[in-house]
């Protein structure tokens, strides 16, 4: 049997709006490595100790201060994630017993190892974790009330106890991915010299921005790019970008016969292509500009999205609204599909919102000039 990675989310509990992760992870992987890489991930510092609780199980490192008679907790080396994975869909993670940073992991789903691509990789996240020992979530988010008001008598040593660097809303997803690349090298150095040094003692320290450079294409090259399966029932080629900087791709029509619009109407063109996105991704399908300026041929639902769970085949809504018929041949290009980074957001329901000089000014209040 071929071995699969596994798509994580790991959100912090309790943290609003969420703090998360998604990550790709070996199915092989020791919850010890996951332990790591959870670490790394989110930002902390693996100072403390940790544990791992699924169904009436606690995984970690075995601590007689913190074992008690009916739970003892097994050694978190010797449990792979396959060996959790069948039937859960979702476990515990718990970090510093005493500031209680428990996250929720959900298994969203796993796919096949694919070659020359690190694992583990962080796809993707929102928000910086909170510093370490700030007083678990109460204290964290009072400590960003404090940062919030100059005036505040705490702000002064709270800023020096922070330091410059720290900035809640980072998510450096680049320097995350690095440290995992770093983390699977002396992953691979401890499997062949065990004596080097424990892995449980292992402490990651902040990304320093100095260690990569942009204009550096080796470091670029170590990078997966992004991958979208497809199937294509049609009678064309893939798609493709037709020039090295273009964000679109041509989608063709797919038919037996072809297909005249009348002007003002409308026709759903299928394509015969269907895809499955990574989550925090979309297909955005959007007119051709060329169709639109000769011949009034457009998307009605301009952009039409095209969702990571969807897998029927792709269909493009066309409308003609120029006062000429047209006629839609199989093979033509009749619309761009770009793929592209979404977030998703979480309410955050209050009383009143924040005052801006436009208030609830709108249709036109900007003025015309």
């Amino acid at each position: 049997m071929k071995e699969q990675a596994v798509q994580l989310k790991i959100v912090l509990k309790y943290s609003k709006p969420a703090i998360w992760r998604r990550l790709l992870v070996k199915s092989s992987s020791s919850l010890l490595e996951l332990h790591h890489s959870i670490q790394i991930a989110m930002g902390w510092k693996n100072c403390h100790l940790y544990e791992f609780k699924v169904d009436n199980y606690r995984i970690g490192e075995p601590n007689e201060e913190f074992d008690d008679m009916d739970s003892k907790v097994i050694d978190a080396r010797n449990i792979t994630l396959a060996e959790i994975l069948p039937g859960i869909k979702k476990f515990l993670y718990e970090y510093d017993f005493g500031d209680g940073w428990l996250h929720e992991i959900t298994v969203e789903k796993t796919v096949l190892l694919e070659k020359n691509v690190q694992y583990p990789w962080c796809l993707s996240g929102k928000l910086n974790c909170p510093p370490e020992d700030c007083g678990g979530i109460p204290g964290f988010y009072e400590l960003l009330e404090i940062l919030k008001n100059k005036k505040h008598p705490e702000y002064e040593n709270t800023s020096q106890w922070l330091g410059k660097n720290y900035d809640p809303k980072e998510f450096d997803q680049i320097g995350i991915n690095l440290l995992l690349g770093k983390m699977q090298e002396m992953n691979e150095e401890i499997e062949n010299d065990e004596s080097m040094f424990p892995r449980e003692n292992l402490e990651w320290e902040d990304w320093d921005d100095e260690d990569y450079d942009d204009d550096d294409e080796d470091y670029f090259d170590m990078f997966p790019e992004l991958s979208v399966r497809i199937v294509n029932k049609s009678k064309h080629e893939l798609p493709e970008y037709e020039s090295e900087g273009s964000a679109g791709m041509d989608l063709r029509a797919n038919m037996e016969e072809s297909v005249i619009l009348k002007p003002l109407e409308r026709a759903l063109i299928k394509t015969g292509l269907f895809i499955e996105l990574p989550f925090d991704f979309e297909a955005q399908i959007r007119p051709r500009s060329g169709l639109a300026l000769k011949h009034g041929i457009t998307v009605l639902n301009s952009p039409g999205t095209i969702d990571a769970d969807y897998r029927g085949e792709i269909g493009v809504i066309l409308v003609n609204l120029s006062n000429e018929a047209y006629t839609i041949n199989n093979g033509d290009r009749i619309a761009q599909m770009v793929i592209a980074r979404h977030e998703r957001a979480e309410w955050d329901e209050v009383k009143n919102l924040g005052k801006t000089d436009r208030g609830e000014g709108g249709f036109g209040s900007t003025g015309f000039q």
